[in-house]
């Protein structure tokens, strides 16, 4: 047992020895921590004592500076105030001097010596008259005598106040100079840090301007290369014989006039027509392809022309097929098409079930209410969704913005040369010293305008002789001009070129102008250069299905249908109804009959809406009696009420508040207010209604500044050549990933 004590003995001591090694280990990093965190509070509170002597010392500085311009601007407000305040003093004290020597009452002025002290001799040597009534008098005499000598103390200018508004008027004069010396020199310094600045600027952008150019060059070269090389059987949009036999034979196409194949086409023609934009705004100026431009345009509008004819003839055929396509369940057609840029929606009334209220097109958000009468008629109705717009290109609002294809910088300014400089300069011009000074302002003037009228006539004559001159000299240059011009036809073709195509963009430009300005005076019309269309457009039209195929035992009979597109359905029957409604609702004329009649039977009013004028009177009654006309529209309007439509905006486009609609006008190449009433948004559901008469292209259009200001922007480094631009609205954020191409790169280096 001895034994184990012993050996347990050493075995406590070491452990003893540890727990004290690591006691102090421990009061050792405490100690340290406690000393870190001493320096480093120390450290923060010498930190916080520089940040509040700096504070200090920028606030006495800025209350310095604010007492110094509070002191100027009152200094330049009082000083010169202060002389007339003198002025009107010595003006006062001269006329009370006058109206004393004018006043002849008896009384002593008390200003003079001799007069006053007499004046106190005889009244204090005065026996006889000492009753009180006396005595009262000669107190009001000598209490305004002693009145009029204060006045008069008071109102001796002060030589020290003097002095020091002397002092005060040097002092600012002295703050003037100094302040102009400041104004100049502080203009003289950043006028040469902005020449220095845009020297530096212009010696490290022209040459990559010029390697900018060289890039977009071969970029172009590039593109055209790869257009040769591409052997698709698609054609060069800027080859005029391809791209017109490419029309031609497609406007002429009556076999392949599928909504497949037209899909493809679509993607191809605005494949040729982003093709055909990206050539135009590529032509650097004063190149000659610029003269071809107007020949691009054409073509895209010959293109934009055949795709809406081509999605007619499509949608032609498509009818054709009703019968053979309808749904088992409506007996109606519901036929849907998609692809990237166009979405088809076809619904044909086979059935002319009265039941029908209307028909929901669920995957593509996009319905309508029926009234009673297209129920029951043989209508389609076809809705085009087109995420392309080549509609408002063709308005003349449009076209108010001006696309600068190059950047211009700030010229270097010249060295800064202080005004006062100039003054005596400007003081030696001999054409100021013509007339003398001294004579009257009359006959001086009467002189300059003769002066002015002599070298009027002067130049006049000049001008004429060097015309006569001009002519005179015209036949014998004649014959070496044919030679140079001759010479020079070639350098010279593309500046005639250019210059002629610019004026006739000028006169263009001068041309429409009214037509602009006319435009923007309809509150109607929607101003593009405010609000663009959201995509897609809503292309709503109502047609006459064509004759379907009729199956009799063993036949198939098909009447003949000689029109290759689909024939407007006329609905209203009458023009007038569509106006009458449209006014009505405008102008609310339909509440205020109902509550100016407030006397009329439930028999009458079921009397008036059940009656039909036109079962019972004569077409020629209806057209000649106006009575009878607006009894009839009445009664129409009330039967052949108005299309309710119906859309959902899209979940990817973003709205942040109630869009503009407006339907295009064809013949005016406008987006108009026009043509719908109800017009109702749900923020909701996204969900758009309105309704209308006038079928064609409708558009939601959103303002272009509704973000703007923005907020803030940010660029953060993603990696090596990469970056992420943060841009931050009222509404949302942005976020642009900008990386480095090779052709960035070269220029960056």
């Amino acid at each position: 047992m001895s034994s184990a004590l012993k050996s347990a003995t050493p075995s406590n001591k070491s452990a003893k020895t540890k727990k004290k090694k690591e006691d102090e280990e421990r009061k050792r990093k405490e100690e340290e921590e406690a000393q870190q965190r001493a320096e480093v509070a120390e450290k923060e509170r010498l930190e916080n004592e520089k940040r509040l002597a700096e504070e200090k010392t920028n606030v006495a500085k800025e209350i310095n500076e604010l007492r110094r311009r509070e002191l100027s601007e009152f200094y330049e407000f009082i000083l010169p105030r202060q002389q007339d305040v003198i002025t009107i003093l010595e003006r006062q004290r001269e006329d009370f001097k006058w109206k004393r020597v004018m006043q002849c009452d008896g009384t002593p002025d008390p200003t003079i010596l001799p007069e006053i002290n007499t004046f106190i001799s005889l009244w204090r040597d005065e026996k006889k008259r000492i009753d009180v009534e006396y005595t009262m008098k000669q107190t009001n005499l000598v209490l305004s005598l002693i009145r009029e000598l204060n006045y008069v103390m008071n109102s001796i200018p002060n030589e020290e106040a003097q002095q020091r508004a002397e002092v005060a008027e040097k002092e600012r004069l002295e703050n003037e100079k100094r302040l102009a010396e400041e104004k100049t020199n502080v203009a003289k310094e950043i006028n040469e840090l902005r020449r220095r600045e845009l020297s530096e600027f212009y010696e490290f952008i022209l040459p990559r301007q010029q390697d900018v150019i060289t890039i977009l060059e071969r970029q172009r070269e590039d593109f055209k290369w790869k257009r040769v090389m591409q052997c698709d059987g698609t054609p060069d949009p800027t080859i005029l014989p391809e791209i017109n036999t490419f029309i031609s034979l497609w406007r002429d196409e009556k076999k392949r006039i599928d909504v497949e194949y037209t899909m493809k086409q679509t993607n191809l023609v605005l494949s040729l027509i982003r093709e055909l934009n990206y050539v135009m705004n590529s032509i650097p100026n004063g190149s000659p392809e610029l003269e071809h431009v107007s020949t691009y345009k054409k073509t895209i509008e010959e293109l934009e022309d055949t795709l809406h004819l081509k999605w007619r003839h499509a949608v032609h055929a498509t009818m054709l097929k009703a019968s053979d396509l309808q749904d088992l369940e409506t007996n109606n057609l519901q036929y849907t098409a998609e692809n990237d840029n166009t979405t088809v929606c076809i619904w044909g009334n086979l059935s002319h079930n009265p039941r029908i209220k209307g028909y929901q097109f669920d995957k593509y958000s996009f319905g309508f209410d029926l009234p009673k009468p297209l129920s029951l008629a043989n209508i389609a109705i076809i809705g085009f969704f087109l995420k392309y717009d080549y509609y408002s290109e063709r308005s003349l609002l449009a076209k108010c913005r001006v696309k600068i294809n190059q950047y211009s910088y700030d010229p270097i300014p010249e060295p800064y040369i202080d005004e006062s400089e100039k003054k005596p300069a400007e003081s030696n011009d001999p054409e100021k010293d013509l007339f003398d000074a001294s004579l009257p302002p009359e006959l001086r003037k009467l002189m300059e305008e003769t002066k002015q009228r002599e070298d009027e006539a002067a130049a006049a004559a000049a001008a004429a002789e060097a015309e006569a001159n001009r002519e005179n000299t015209m036949t014998d240059r004649s014959a070496t001009q044919v030679v140079s011009d001759e010479a020079h036809d070639g350098k010279n073709l593309t500046q005639t070129s250019l210059e002629r195509q610019k004026s006739k963009d000028e006169k263009l430009l001068n041309a429409t102008a009214d037509q602009i300005l006319e435009e923007l005076a309809d509150e109607s019309v929607v101003d593009l250069r405010s609000h663009w269309p959201i995509l897609p457009l809503l292309q709503i039209n109502l047609y006459n299905i064509p004759p379907q195929p009729k199956k009799v035992q063993e036949w198939t009979i098909v009447e003949v249908d000689n029109d290759d597109i689909l024939i407007s359905y006329p609905y209203p029957s009458d023009p007038m109804i569509a106006e009458r409604f449209y006014e009505e609702y405008s102008s609310g004329n339909k509440q205020k009959s109902m509550e100016n009649e407030p006397g009329k039977s439930k028999t009458e009013e079921k009397t008036e809406e059940t009656m039909d004028p036109s079962m019972t009177l004569d077409a020629t009654m209806i057209e000649n009696n106006p009575e009878i006309r607006k009894m009839f529209l009445d009664a129409a309007v009330k039967q052949e009420s108005a299309l309710v439509l119906k859309y959902k905006i899209p979940n990817d486009v973003f709205v942040t508040e109630k869009p503009l609609l407006a339907r295009w006008i064809t013949d005016r190449n406008h987006w108009r207010q026009e043509g719908y009433v109800e017009y109702q948004y749900s923020p909701d559901t996204r969900l758009i209604s309105f309704k209308t008469y006038d079928f064609g292209t409708y558009a939601l259009l959103s303002d272009r500044h509704a973000h703007m200001p923005f907020q803030s922007w940010r660029m953060r480094p993603k990696s090596v050549n990469n970056l992420l631009f943060i841009l931050n609205s009222q509404s949302f954020e942005i976020i642009f990933e900008v990386k480095v191409s090779s052709a960035a790169f070269y220029l960056c280096k």
